[in-house]
């Protein structure tokens, strides 16, 4: 039984690296994508059977937020997955409130999947636009 389970992980772990190598692919491909993070449950290790992937992303503009979303749509077919996307631009990053809960959230949970960290990114962005 031992092996079997250890097996079970082994494939979970590959369908894991294979769905993320997907989704930076897509994003990667996305240059009006400056950044975007893994947040919520699944980033903390707390997902459970059916639990989504949520994602923000840092996008030119909103258009380009609902781009990558179809973009993600045979993904989200294929691993039969929900992708929860929240596509920001820049100005609504640097209009967050510092305390902002669920920005507090995505700073605290985030793993990186383009560009860079999500405090460092809105620093930048806010830097930029000043």
């Amino acid at each position: 039984m031992g092996a079997s389970l250890a097996a079970l992980f082994h494939d979970e772990q590959a369908r894991w690296d294979a769905l993320m190598s997907s989704i930076r692919d897509v994003l990667d491909r996305k240059s009006a994508v400056s950044a975007a993070w893994l947040y919520g449950s699944v980033a903390r290790g707390e997902d459970a059977p059916g639990s989504d992937l949520d994602i923000a992303l840092v996008v030119r503009s909103k258009a380009v937020g609902d781009q990558v979303r179809e973009a993600l749509m045979p993904l989200e077919d294929g691993q039969q997955i929900r992708i929860s996307l929240t596509a920001l631009t820049a100005k609504d990053l640097a209009a967050l409130p510092d305390d902002d809960p669920w920005w507090c959230n995505v700073v605290r949970e985030g793993r990186v999947l383009k560009g860079a960290a999500p405090d460092q990114a809105r620093r930048r962005l806010t830097r930029a636009a000043a």
